[in-house]
Formats: structure tokens, sequence, C-alpha cells
């Protein structure tokens, strides 16, 4: 019997070291080109994974047999590779190698010098204003106040939800936002002065604006106006929430070529392309009335005198002066301020994400909870001062500095630390289904969307890509 105890007792140890040496091998992680090293693929433990081509994104999720790599895209067409050891190659024949997990997997920050520090931490204690605050003190000089942001990040928009009841008490009656059609503004006019709130026709707005925006936190800035609006008296001035998008129609985008071809894209916008109509609708409802008015979007959107590098074949051949920020401040000048919402940047080949400022603003600020969240000036200040080395922001700006990009900025938390929106779960309906596939805006989208769940997943997956890409920072 002992002879017996030990044998199992050796078979139990070497099925456990089988075990653990099985493990070392396991195929999740990040696999890098060999063809062009900018371009990897990551396998996840979740069973998804996330593609970065050609500065173009795919994510969905993957099961292995044998050595067999089936990846299915949102369209549902499925991808096949084979994984042997720690290569991938896939259908092109071409070899993916994963790369070695180090101790440290997220990306460094940079060392600050005590004087640097001291400098920086100076600045902000004798200057702190919470984000709200800091907002509304932009408006005693100015008339229009950008706040630019990195999408589907949940505590920008629920930021904006705060802001409505205080702009209220500062007199401050509108809010434009990128996010709803400018054609729907009586719609929203009716929803935010009703009598009792009314969910679906937020998510009507949302869905005749961008099928895949279906979330929470978006829709439920109409509701923060609904709110102070519901309160006052009938005298009283009521509150805003001002739609300053153009109207799209992707239907006629049938292959990835008409997303290039200027006469169907001219159908897609028929009232226009959305930088130079949404500065026109801020002029009119605003600029033209004297009236003051925060603008929420994407930075890209809000860039103002900051203006973005046009590159042909790696060289600067100008600058473009298109968004709606840089139309706004054309017109309106120094009335015109610009907050910049803390985010990753694209690094220089635009294909994956870099620590803002050299990183140098969540250094400063990862151990000082008691400093954030937080806004602050640029110009004129030590922040302002901060660089952008390996950023796609520097191109043709030497140097580059921070206070070239915006005038003002906002620090909530660490970027490790972000969050994704939340999806609304009927968002899509029996009754939207068909036009919600058919106005996808790519077309490889619409084969894959089946039923009302894979389109709520496709909505879903926008924003849990968030928090996967944000994991490898600090």
């Amino acid at each position: 019997m002992k002879t017996f105890i030990r044998y199992l007792t050796i078979i139990v140890l070497l099925l456990t070291l089988q075990l653990l040496i099985g493990c070392s091998h396991s195929p999740t992680g990040k696999y890098v080109s060999q063809k062009n090293p900018s371009d990897y693929l990551e396998l996840r433990d979740d069973g998804t994974f996330f593609l970065n081509e050609n500065s173009f994104e795919h994510t969905g999720k993957y099961r292995i047999d044998g050595k067999t790599v089936t990846m299915e895209l949102r369209s549902g067409a499925p991808v096949r590779g084979t994984l042997d050891g720690k290569t991938f190659t896939d259908p092109d024949g071409d070899k993916w190698v994963k790369q070695e997990k180090s101790v440290a997997r997220k990306l460094p920050l940079p060392v600050l010098d005590d004087k640097l520090r001291n400098e920086l931490l100076g600045y902000l204690k004798q200057n702190y204003r919470t984000p709200e605050d800091y907002v509304l003190s932009k408006f005693k000089d100015h008339q229009i106040v950008f706040i630019g942001e990195l999408h589907r990040v949940k505590h920008n928009p629920e930021l904006i939800q705060r802001l409505i009841p205080r702009l209220y008490q500062a007199g401050i009656y509108n809010l434009g936002i990128e996010f709803g059609t400018y054609r729907d503004q009586s719609k929203v006019d009716k929803l935010i002065n009703a009598p009792v709130y009314d969910e679906q026709a937020v998510r009507d707005i949302m869905f005749d604006w961008y099928i895949p925006w279906g979330f929470k936190e978006y829709m439920d800035i109409y509701r923060a106006a609904w709110e102070v609006n519901h309160k006052l008296p009938k005298e009283a001035p009521h509150f805003r929430v001002v739609n300053l998008n153009a109207t799209m129609d992707w239907s006629f985008v049938k292959t990835a070529a008409d997303r290039s071809n200027p006469e169907v894209m001219k159908k897609v916008w028929p009232e226009g392309e959305s930088d130079p109509f949404m500065a026109g609708v801020i002029l009119k409802e605003f600029g033209d009335k004297g009236q003051k008015a925060l603008i929420y979007s994407g930075m890209h959107h809000a860039f103002t005198r900051y203006k973005e590098a046009i590159v042909d074949h790696g060289k600067v051949i100008g600058f473009g002066e298109g968004r709606m920020g840089n139309l706004v401040y054309k017109k309106l000048g120094d009335r015109v301020f610009t907050i910049c919402l803390h985010y990753p940047w694209p690094d220089s080949n635009w294909q994956d994400w870099v620590y803002p400022a050299d990183g140098v603003i969540d250094a400063l600020l990862y151990n000082e909870p008691g400093l954030r969240p937080v806004g602050f000036d640029l110009a004129g200040t030590p922040f302002g001062e901060l660089g952008g080395k390996g950023s796609g922001y520097e191109k043709g700006y030497q140097p580059f500095s921070l206070k070239l990009f915006a005038d003002g900025y906002i620090y909530t938390k660490p970027i490790s630390q972000y969050q994704g929106v939340t999806a609304d779960e009927k968002f899509i309906t029996t009754s939207n289904f068909n036009r919600a596939v058919e106005q996808l805006d790519d077309p490889e989208d619409r084969a894959g969307m089946t039923n009302i769940n894979t389109m709520i997943e496709h909505i879903k997956e926008d924003a849990q890509e968030l928090p996967h890409r944000c994991a490898r920072f600090w």
C-alpha cells in the first residue's frame, strides 16, 4: 500500500509539473508583425482579440483548435491562421512573433527631476481648482468654451452632467454637443422641457445621429438638462442642449472603397461635412447672439489655435484649418477657450497610444490623490511648456509644447483606471434593427449583424475595448 501511495504521489507531481509547464506556453499575449513592427495582434485571456494593422483596429472573439486560430470579425467573417509555438502565421503567410512578457508590462513613466516636480506641484497647489470650478472660471473672460475628449470614457460625460446645474447657476444656459443632429433640435427642446422625461425619445434622438452610440452616459446629458428645467418656474430662462452635428446616411456606402469616393461621401453628408456644419451651428445659435456656451466634443473637433499637420509620405506638407474649433476661433478669436480632457495620445505612426505630454502629468499626479481631479491653465504656466515627443501631435511643430495644443487641461484619474461607457440594452429594437444595420458606417460590419443581440454586442465592444487598451498605462 505504501509503495502504491508513493507511486500515486509521483504521478500527481508529474502531472502537476506538466500542467505548470503547459501554462507557461499560453497562447495569450501580444504578437508583433515581422513585416511591419507597428502592427500587432493581442490574444486575450477572455477569448477576445485586438488587431492593429495598417492603422485599422479590429476586435472580436477567437478560438484555438490545435494549431489553428480562428478569429471572428464583427462582420461575422472568420479569419484563420496557425500558431506554432511563439509564431502566428496569418492567411497571407506573414509571421507575427510573440513578445516576451516583461516583469513590468505597463508603459514606464518618466522620472521627474526635483526642480520640475516642485515647480509643477507648486503651481497646482497655489492654483488648484476642481474640474467643475475650472470650467466655470473660463466663462469670466470667454464666450465659447470647448471641452474635448477621447470618446467613450465614462467619467467624461459624467463630468458634463455635473456641470449642467453649475452652468445654469452661473448664468450660462447653453451646451452644444457633437452627439446629435441639428435637424432634431425641436425634438431636443421638447424633450428637456417636457413635464415627464421620455427615455425612448432620447434613444430615438441618439439613434438618428449615429447607430453605434447607444451609450447611457451620453444620453443622460439630456436627463441632467431636463432635471434643471423641471425645477424652474415658467418665467425663468431654461437650459438648452443644442445638437450640433450634420445628418449622416451611411446606407450609400456599399464597399470600403466608397469611403474614399467624394461623390458617395457627398450623399453620406447631404448637409455638408461635420466640422464646418457644427461650426456654423455654434456661430448661429451662440456666437452671433452673444450667448455663452460650453461645447462638448471629441478633442480633434475642439482644436482652435492648434492646427493638425497634413502628412504625405512621412513629410509635413501643410496644416489643416477646417476643424470646428479652428473655424469658430477664426471668427471669434480670443473669445474662445479650449480645454483638453486628459487621454492617451496617438504615437507618431498613429497606430498605438502613448502618454500625453511625455508622461510628465501622469508621473506627477499618479501619487498625488489630494490634487486630483484638477483643472489648470496651460498658457503662462509650467504645464504649458511640457512636450510631446513620440506623439502624432508634435508633427510639424518644432518644438511642440502643450500650450500650443490647448488653453486648459483637466486631469481626473490615472489612465489605467479609465472605464468605458455603458451600452443601453434597449437601444436596438425589432422596429429599428433593419435601419440600424443599414446605417453602420463600415459595410463589412453589416453582414455579421444577424439579430438584435449581435448589434448590442457590437455597441458594447466599442466601449469595452477602452479599459483593455488603458490597462498598460499607470
